[in-house]
């Protein structure tokens, strides 16, 4: 996967699709998947692991999606697990979640 996928318009948004590090992302995990409970529960075991990837939708210098892709292994076979897939309220039904998606299977098909 590029370092970034360059400006993509979902539904009048300008985003940019990037791999950051993971505490750029986090912020926005805590909030749409782990909202209520402490800011630590949205770092997940693996995070910090030098296989994983972490993408996010960029707009302006806002994290408003993001995607952890871990390297884990499934029936004795190397399998991409996704993770903490989240967009923010007010960027969902825009495309942002579907442009995600591409970025880390782009990945996966680089690194198989």
């Amino acid at each position: 996967m590029s370092e970034d996928r360059g400006r993509k318009t979902a539904n009048g948004f300008a985003v940019r699709i990037e791999r950051v590090p993971v505490d750029r992302i986090i912020d926005l995990r805590h909030i749409v998947l782990r909202q209520g409970m402490p800011r630590e529960a949205a770092i997940f075991d693996g995070d910090h692991d030098p296989t994983a990837v972490h993408v996010a939708a960029i707009a302006g210098d806002a994290v408003v999606g993001c995607a952890t892709l871990h390297l884990s292994r499934w029936e004795d076979q190397p399998a991409w697990q996704l993770r903490g897939m989240a967009v923010a309220e007010g960027y969902r039904d825009s495309g942002i979640g579907g442009e995600l998606v591409r970025a880390v299977l782009e990945h996966v098909d680089t690194e198989t």
